[in-house]
């Protein structure tokens, strides 16, 4: 089944850039950087998990690949950034500043 909220019909459409390919810095080293950085945890104060952990660009580009535009997030937290982008490029940021 797939749902008729998908592609350009879902809510959180945002012109196919999630389609758009990262810059050549992404790799196994920097992925790897940010989340020691961030001691392998999620950086979601209210979740703290330390499994399934990802990188997520805090304003969205793709090809903005340096540390103070990456943050390591659980799955969960991450999918959640999908939804009200400018609220959560203002949060992650405002923890980052934190501690770089």
């Amino acid at each position: 089944y797939i749902g008729k909220f998908v592609g350009e019909l879902s809510p959180s459409w945002q012109g196919g850039i999630s389609f758009e390919p990262y810059g050549i810095e992404i790799n196994k080293e920097f992925k790897k950087f940010i989340k020691n950085r961030d001691m392998y945890i999620c950086q979601n104060p209210n979740c703290m998990n330390i499994k399934n952990l990802c990188i997520h660009h805090i304003d969205y580009d793709k090809q903005n690949n340096i540390p103070e535009n990456a943050i390591t997030l659980c799955r969960s937290c991450h999918s959640k950034t999908n939804y009200n982008r400018q609220y959560w490029t203002v949060y992650y940021n405002n923890i980052l500043t934190v501690y770089l």
